[in-house]
C-alpha cells in the first residue's frame, strides 16, 4: 500500500512527500506541487490487481491526506481479514443514485415534514458528495463541510444535514446498500443548538390581528386559538375535520406531522370566528377558501405584509403556534396539556417552553402553603426544639 499525491499540471502521481513533479527516474513535468489543496491517491493491492482511489474533495491538504491515510488503514484491515472480496462484488452504488432511486422516495412518503426541509437538505448532499459511493463518505468530508459551516456562521444548517445523512444511512442499512454507517463517528462534530422560541407578546398579537387582510385574519385566530400548523389549518373541511355543534377539530394521523390523532376544543372566540367563515359551505367544503370553493395554497405573502404593517420582526405562521403554547405555558397550563393540544409525538418536544415559565413554576409549590397549612402548629414546634436543642449544645461545648 502507499500514499500518492497528484501533480496540478500533469497528474501525475508520485510519493506523498514530494515538492516537485519529478520521480526517482527523472519522469515529470518539474511543476511546484502547492503545499495547500493537495489531492491524494491511496495505491493498494487485491485480488492480485492494484487499485486506487482519489482522495481531492477538501481544500485542506490535511483533511484530504487524513482520508485517505484512514481509507488505507479500513481496506488493510479488511484485506487481512479476507473481507475485501466479499465487498468487490457489491455493486458500487453513488450516493446521488441512492437518494434518487430510493431515500428522496422514502421520504416523500413517510417524511411528512419532506417539502419544508429535508428536501433541501438532500439537494445539499447531492450537489457535495453526489459522484461517492454509498460507502466512501467518511470523518474528513464531513469535517470540511463542518468547517465550511462555520466560517459562513449557519451552525444549524449543518446539524439538519448531518441529521438528515444518519438517517439516510439508517434507510441504507434496511436495505442491505450497507454494512454500516461510515459516517458515525462524526456526530461529536455537531453543534449544541440553543432553542430560541420567537412568539408573539399580546401586544404584538393585537397590531397583527388588526394589519391582517380579512381573508387572512380568520386563519391567524384559529392559529393563536389551536396551536395548528399552517398546512393543517388551509387543508381543513367543514364537518369533516370542524364540528361546530360538538366544539371540535379533528385531525386523524395521516394529516399531522406527529403522526397520531389530534383533538382540538373549539373556545369561543373561535366557534365565532368559524361560524362566520362557515356561512354558506356545505359539509366537505373548505373551511377557508378563495370565492370560487378552491383551498389557498399558501398564505405566506399576504401574512407577510400584514407582519411588516404591524411592524413585527422575526416572525413567520409557525410563529403563530410558538405563541399559542408560550401564553398556555405562561398562564400555568402544564407542559403535558401543550404537548397534547400541539400534538408532539414526544414530551421532550414540549420541554423547549419550559424556560418561558420559571416564575409560573413557582406556583405549584406554593400549593404547599396551603396543603400544609394544617400542620403549620406542629412544624413551629419541631422548628423551636431544634433551636433549644441547638443551643444546649453550644453551652455545653
Amino acid at each position: 500500500m502507499a500514499l500518492l499525491v497528484e501533480c496540478p499540471k500533469c497528474k501525475k502521481r508520485l510519493a506523498a512527500d514530494a515538492k516537485v513533479c519529478k520521480s526517482k527516474t527523472g519522469k515529470g513535468c518539474g511543476a511546484t506541487i502547492p503545499a495547500k489543496s493537495r489531492v491524494f491517491w491511496a495505491l493498494y493491492w487485491a485480488d492480485g490487481k492494484a487499485r486506487q482511489k482519489r482522495f481531492g474533495d477538501s481544500e485542506s491538504t490535511s483533511e484530504n491526506k487524513t482520508a485517505a491515510e484512514y481509507f488505507l488503514s479500513k481496506i488493510n484491515i479488511k484485506i487481512r481479514r479476507g473481507e475485501y472480496a466479499e465487498i468487490q462484488d457489491k455493486p458500487r452504488l453513488l450516493i446521488r443514485d441512492f437518494i434518487e432511486d430510493h431515500y428522496r422516495p422514502w421520504c416523500q412518503t413517510n417524511n411528512k415534514g419532506y417539502e419544508n426541509g429535508k428536501r433541501f437538505w438532500l439537494n445539499n448532499i447531492v450537489q457535495m458528495w453526489g459522484n461517492l459511493a454509498l460507502d466512501e463518505l467518511g470523518y474528513a468530508q464531513v469535517a470540511w463541510y463542518q468547517k465550511q459551516m462555520k466560517n459562513k456562521g449557519t451552525h444549524v444548517t449543518f446539524n439538519r444535514v448531518h441529521s438528515t445523512l444518519s438517517h439516510m444511512y439508517t434507510i441504507a442499512r434496511k436495505m442491505k446498500l450497507v454494512d454500516g454507517n461510515p459516517i458515525a463517528d462524526t456526530n461529536e462534530l455537531k453543534w449544541k443548538e440553543e432553542y430560541r422560541i420567537r412568539y408573539l407578546t399580546l401586544e404584538e398579537t393585537a397590531a397583527l390581528i388588526k394589519a391582517c387582510p380579512n381573508h387572512l385574519r380568520p386563519m391567524v385566530l384559529t392559529a393563536l386559538h389551536t396551536g395548528m400548523r399552517k398546512g393543517e389549518i388551509l387543508g381543513l373541511r367543514l364537518g369533516e375535520h370542524v364540528d361546530l355543534d360538538s366544539l371540535n377539530i379533528s385531525l386523524k394521523a395521516e394529516e399531522t406531522k406527529g403522526g397520531k390523532d389530534r383533538h382540538i376544543p373549539i373556545n369561543k372566540t373561535l366557534l365565532s370566528v368559524l361560524k362566520q367563515v362557515a356561512m354558506g359551505k356545505e359539509a366537505g367544503d373548505y373551511i377557508f377558501s378563495k370565492p370560487d370553493g378552491s383551498p389557498f395554497v399558501d398564505v405566506k405573502r399576504a401574512f407577510g405584509s400584514a407582519l411588516k404593517k404591524a411592524q413585527i420582526n422575526g416572525a413567520t405562521f409557525h410563529t403563530l403556534r410558538h405563541t399559542f403554547a408560550s401564553h398556555l405555558v405562561m398562564a400555568g397550563v402544564d407542559l403535558y396539556t401543550v404537548g397534547d393540544l400541539l400534538g408532539h409525538a414526544d414530551y421532550k418536544q414540549t420541554q423547549k417552553y419550559a424556560h418561558l415559565s420559571p416564575d409560573h413554576r413557582g406556583r405549584a409549590v406554593y400549593f404547599l402553603d396551603k396543603i400544609f397549612s394544617e400542620t403549620a402548629p406542629i412544624t413551629n414546634s419541631i422548628t423551636k426544639a431544634s433551636q433549644d436543642a441547638l443551643k444546649v449544645n453550644n453551652i455545653s461545648q
